[in-house]
């Protein structure tokens, strides 16, 4: 995973390692995400080189912040290794989970969909979730 440092990217290896995969990935930059991640039991590695991923790899996944210059891709590429975009990705996950719901717009929908995820949870409900954002009271 190609910017696993990020928000949506974070959640979704998350989500990944909830469903028995084994995800590791890569960001620019070291951060407490990549900590956190790495504490799970998620690889996250600190910069982007081809030696983070192997011929092992079944499926790299990438965010939209990353372009195809990237050392990974390229090896990715070489290796007939899939890719998909984040996006895709997530396309591919939601019929797991049957009943899905998605929030759209230009401006508010993190805060909408933490709103509405946070109002489940307090309800008793516990519905998986891939947010921009970490839930308002679900932080831990």
């Amino acid at each position: 995973m190609i910017g696993i440092g990020g928000a949506s990217m974070s959640g979704l290896a998350e989500l990944l390692l909830g469903l028995g995969f084994s995800p590791r990935g890569s960001d620019a930059l070291f951060s407490p995400i990549l900590q956190r991640l790495n504490s799970m039991g998620i690889k996250a590695f600190c910069g982007h080189s081809e030696d983070n991923l192997d011929a092992s790899s079944d499926l790299l996944i990438y965010s939209s912040a990353v372009d195809f210059e990237n050392p990974e891709i390229k090896k990715a590429l070489a290796l007939n290794i899939p890719i998909l975009s984040r996006a895709e990705a997530i396309g591919l996950i939601l019929p797991l989970f049957g009943h899905t719901t998605g929030v759209s717009g230009t401006h508010g929908k993190s805060t909408v969909s933490s709103l509405i995820t946070n109002i489940l949870w307090s309800l008793g409900l516990r519905p998986s979730f891939n947010l921009g954002c970490v839930p308002v009271g679900l932080e831990d």
